[in-house]
């Protein structure tokens, strides 16, 4: 059952970037920037898709696990409280600006010199998250159809940069907005769930070791 929905699943990928990019992309700003007219809702799934992961939802757990709920909030708090601060002071800055990359940005302020760094350094940065994304890929699908891992790396590779050359950001943005509601779905079916197991919010919350049930999750101010 697993093999036929992630099929679907990788089916439905594809298809959305074919058609999206036929229907949205034009010109280059399209391509990069998606025309800068996403959809709130669209805008909203692709942040999620992108920040909710299984990093999140297992890696989280885990970090809410050793830590305890007070490093929990403080780690997490970073990402909204980033996206606010880029809402208020610098979305309409960045906006009004017409760039299209990050570099450029830099570029306007401090010259080329610190473009080409940033350049460098982004390209660094996502050398690792694009791999870490290839080689998940491999691990599902070596998981559902036990292929050797490596050959579900590659499959994976094919078909996240395939997405990514279809429609540039218009094409990634309404796949993520599609995998944005799957993952909403299924945490609404799984959470109730795996509370059921657990006897509900209390069974958990038993479960846990005494260090776990306090703020501070046994770690010291400092």
């Amino acid at each position: 059952m697993h093999e036929t929905i992630l099929i679907a699943y990788l089916i439905l990928m594809v298809l959305a970037g074919i058609y999206f990019s036929k229907r949205k992309v034009r010109d280059d700003a399209d391509f990069l920037v998606a025309g800068r007219s996403l959809p709130f809702f669209v805008v909203t799934g692709t942040l999620l898709a992108t920040f909710v992961g299984s990093g999140s939802v297992i890696g989280g757990a885990s970090f809410v696990f050793q830590n305890g709920p007070g490093a929990a909030i403080f780690f997490f708090a970073g990402t909204p409280i980033g996206a606010f601060i880029m809402y208020w002071f610098l979305a309409r800055r960045i906006r009004d600006s017409e760039a299209t990359t990050i570099p450029e940005l830099i570029e306007s302020r401090y010259g080329s010199l610190a473009r080409t760094v940033a350049s460098l350094i982004i390209l660094l940065a996502y050398i690792g998250i694009v791999s870490y994304q290839f080689l998940g890929g491999g691990y599902a699908l070596n998981i559902a159809f036990g292929l050797p891992t490596w050959q579900g790396t590659l499959i994976s590779a094919g078909i996240i940069t395939l997405l990514a050359m279809l429609g540039g950001l218009v094409s990634v943005a309404y796949t993520d907005f599609i995998s944005a509601i799957i993952i909403f779905v299924s945490m609404l079916i799984g959470v109730p769930i795996v509370l059921s197991e657990l006897g509900g919010f209390s069974g958990m919350l038993a479960a846990l070791p005494s260090e776990q049930r306090t703020l501070t999750g046994g770690l010291s101010a400092w």
